[in-house]
């Protein structure tokens, strides 16, 4: 068994001091601004923590600026694109050299792109925003967040959202798209006049007050015109629809229209501009037509007695009555009222008319004729024995009644045979 001397194991421990004395170990740390790692490009510094015996430093850094450096520390360095970057510290000494390699990391930016359809059209419009040409930045990258400004103070975090646009002038808006990616780093996209609102034009109808007549057929006059309230790019088209009317449609910026009904009659009109915007409006019963017809009846009929009373009924109502009697000799109970009784006084024959206004101050008259007669004044004499002690009596009748006209005749005989007749001058009615 051999043993070391005293003398050799001095000598070993001696040149195990010396080699780590004279060592050195390459190390360093990555000093991000703000503690993370930059967005698309930024500036790192690195903090030298290596120990030992070093006689000189060589850094590199792919892709920085600078891309060398021999400083123990460098200062900052700037890396210009995105991506994963190797930096290496290589020492050197007494015992050697010694290098360390660590990545620097550059997140890529995302890339906002939208695109936008219908880029213009008619207030309201809805517009479709689209963000399939947005970039994330790279493979293992996603979009985390989207905000948009619609430029009218509204918003949206959605990725393809859809917004109303209105407004009450034409203007273009601006619209704003700002992404954000899983690592932080945001874009932006800003399209200036991206979507233009163009008003439409808003049909009217012209004159206002419509029109109201009590003849019929009725032409308009003046004339049923159109146009719009708002500026809009010219020409303008328009179309009517006159209903009931001749012509039924038409085109023309002013119409003569033939109505041939009564009642109200409706008229729309639908204006286009030269973009292709329109508005529509119905005129409800601008053409009232008032073809009313007075009439009556009389209960119980036409002919009355001097001193009685006959009801007459208008047969259609109306906003005024007016019932007159000619000649005089008679009592109109109620002369204003749809519905009046007449009491009649005197023989004769009477007209009665009736005058009837309706709405839009049209009018319309009927008359009617009534005949009084003198009210009948009734008495008889009689032939024959009056008084026996044995019947039966023959008695005959004789009417010397007066005012008749058209008379009916109704005898009563009370316990003679017979017990009724209906002739004028019944006879041999015997008594028993």
């Amino acid at each position: 068994m051999r043993f070391i001397s005293a003398k050799h194991l001095f000598l070993f421990l001696f040149l195990l001091i010396v080699s780590k004395s004279f060592s050195q170990t390459s190390s360093f740390n990555i000093v991000y601004p703000g503690g993370s790692a930059p967005c698309g490009t930024g500036a790192v510094t690195f903090q030298n923590t290596s120990t030992g015996t070093i006689n000189s430093y060589a850094w590199t850094f792919a892709g920085g600026v600078p891309a060398t450096s021999t400083n123990q520390s460098p200062g900052a360095v700037f890396f210009g694109s995105c991506g994963t970057h190797a930096v290496s510290l290589t020492v050197t000494g007494p015992g050697g050299s010694n290098t360390s390699t660590q990545n620097v990391n550059i997140w890529c930016n995302p890339t906002a792109c939208f695109t936008v359809t219908p880029h213009s059209g008619c207030s309201p419009i809805n517009v479709n925003f689209h963000t399939n040409c947005t970039t994330a930045g790279g493979a293992g990258y996603s979009i985390s967040s989207y905000q948009w400004d619609f430029g009218d103070a509204t918003t949206s975090s959605a990725a393809n959202p859809t917004h109303t646009y209105s407004s009450g002038t034409p203007f273009c808006w601006p619209v704003t798209l700002i992404v954000t990616n899983n690592h932080g780093c945001t874009s932006f996209m800003q399209k200036i006049d991206s979507v233009c609102v163009i008003q439409p034009p808003v049909a009217v109808i012209t004159p206002a007050a419509g029109y109201t007549s009590c003849v019929i057929p009725y032409t308009t006059v003046p004339q049923i015109s159109g146009a719009s309230s708002t500026t809009s790019a010219p020409p303008l088209t328009y179309n009517w629809s006159f209903a009931g009317g001749t012509p039924a449609t038409s085109t023309a910026v002013s119409n003569s229209v033939t109505f041939n009904s009564a009642g109200g009659h409706n008229v729309s009109l639908t204006v286009t501009d030269a973009t292709g915007c329109t508005s529509s409006t119905t005129y409800s019963n601008m053409v009232n037509l008032n073809n009313n017809v007075c009439n009556f009846t009389i209960s119980p009929g036409t002919q009355v007695c001097t001193g009685g009373s006959l009801t007459f009924t208008a047969s259609q109502a109306s906003t005024a009555y007016s019932w007159s009697v000619s000649p005089a000799g008679a009592t109109i109970a109620t002369p204003t009222a749809q519905n009046t009784g007449i009491t009649f006084n005197s023989v004769g024959t009477y007209t009665i008319t009736l005058n009837q206004t309706f709405p839009g101050n049209c009018t319309a008259s009927h008359n009617a004729t009534v005949t009084v007669v003198q009210s009948p004044n009734a008495n008889f004499t009689m032939i024959g024995t009056l008084s026996a002690c044995t019947p039966p009596l023959p008695v005959s009748f004789t009417s010397t009644s007066t005012g008749l006209v058209g008379a009916t005749y109704l005898w009563s005989f009370p316990g003679a045979v017979p017990s009724s007749s209906a002739s004028q001058n019944p006879s041999n009615i015997n008594f028993n």
